[in-house]
């Protein structure tokens, strides 16, 4: 693979101080950085004034994944403490989130705490008698874990189980106790699709008044959804970026949205923005998903896009429309309304973007995947430039933090 690059190259300063710990009470306050990637220009706004960046022919896209409250605070009878972070549910457990027809579900879990093995049971720390609720250990790897849970009255489902013992699972760099605020802050003002362990962050500066005026300005506004996973938050460890595994995280785009991006794009209408990463990366892997089904000769039964697919697959220049009309056909052949799978492609310096020509986002931690993502669209030296600019002016970083509009 002929991708030449080293992680220290993505590296900067980011001082603690400039970490923000807490939603703005108002979120369209924000700061907003603008800059045009063509000619380099950068200007300073505030998010309120997003739609005033923004053309009647833009086609936005939000990422409508609901974070759940999927940290658990559990311990032993005897005692013994344990925190479980949910990841996703269990693909060989069929379960519905929000069904009460199951009193059992088992989910991939990150678990915090020492000498637990297979076998092991909790018990909330926090008590109610109105409620039996227990973990156990199914398998362990290391502090990966398979853990069904088993809780009562059956007539409630998983979902209404953790509203009462679960928590916002704020991010390792918030470095304080979570918050009953966090419950409204850590969550866009559209999410409805419950399944995030992290919030697709560059939707939080979002409010109704905002949307409502982006569509009196007749910006057409559409959704995909991604539930963001905890390894968005993973550092890149060996400097080698092309030793990393890339995280997978589940993703579903209706046909319909396919066929207005088709369109978008077919009669060069306008600009389509994506909001946040995770939107960005579900629309890239929509693209690799049809030039799959194009080139490949086999059936394709599991929609999975691999993290280095796009490597090989962007050596036979597929056309976008073709690909998107690959995919249109493939789903009605299926009869199909909407293209659900799993994504762990990986975005880095020397990707050739397919779908998206602008993107909002915050500002990352250094030398991540996101980083990545952003320096493969903006170019090594402009994202260096923009987040000094960033520090210089004194936004506020990472997930609470102020955001940026990327245009080409």
């Amino acid at each position: 693979m002929n991708i030449e690059f080293n992680l220290s190259d993505f590296d900067y300063l980011l001082p603690e101080d400039k970490i923000a710990l807490r939603q703005l009470p108002d979120r369209a306050q924000s700061k907003l950085l603008v800059c045009d990637i063509n000619n380099q220009k950068i200007t300073h706004s505030y998010f309120r004034n997003i739609a005033s960046f923004l053309k009647k022919s833009d086609l936005l896209i939000i990422n409508n994944s609901k974070v759940i409250p999927a940290r658990l605070m559990m311990q032993k009878p005897s005692g013994k403490k344990c925190e479980i972070l949910l990841l996703e549910q269990d693909d060989n457990f069929q379960n519905n989130y929000s069904s009460s027809r199951s009193s059992t579900a088992q989910w991939k879990c990150l678990i915090g705490g020492k000498k637990i093995r297979v076998g092991d049971k909790f018990i909330p720390i926090q008590k109610n008698n109105e409620f039996f609720f227990e973990a156990e250990i199914i398998t362990k790897n290391l502090n990966e874990a398979i853990v069904e849970f088993n809780y009562k009255p059956e007539d409630l489902s998983f979902g209404q189980i953790l509203e009462f013992f679960g928590s916002m699972p704020l991010p390792p760099y918030i470095k304080r106790e979570t918050e009953d605020s966090d419950k409204t802050s850590y969550q866009t003002v559209y999410a409805k699709t419950d399944g995030s362990v992290a919030a697709p962050t560059a939707g939080l500066h979002f409010t109704e008044e905002i949307l409502n005026e982006l569509n009196q300005k007749g910006i057409q506004i559409t959704e995909i959804t991604l539930h963001v996973g905890a390894g968005t938050f993973l550092p890149i460890k060996n400097d080698d970026p092309k030793s990393h595994k890339m995280h997978s995280e589940r993703f579903s785009i209706s046909l319909n949205t396919i066929k207005l991006i088709r369109n978008q794009i077919q009669n060069n209408s306008g600009r389509i923005i994506p909001v946040g990463t995770t939107a960005v990366r579900t629309l890239e892997s929509i693209y690799w998903l049809g030039a799959k089904i194009v080139s490949s000769k086999k059936q394709i039964k599991h929609i999975e896009i691999e993290q280095w697919c796009w490597f090989e697959l962007d050596k036979l220049n597929i056309p976008v429309i073709e690909s998107l009309d690959s995919i249109i056909n493939w789903a009605q052949s299926h009869k199909l309304e909407e293209i659900v799978g799993k994504t762990s492609l990986f975005i880095v310096p020397g990707y050739n973007f397919k779908i998206i020509d602008s993107m909002i986002t915050n500002f990352h931690l250094p030398k991540t995947t996101l980083i990545l993502l952003v320096s493969a669209f903006t170019g090594k030296n402009l994202w260096k430039a923009i987040y000094n600019e960033a520090l210089d002016n004194n936004y506020r970083f990472l997930s609470y933090g102020d955001t940026s509009l990327l245009m080409k």
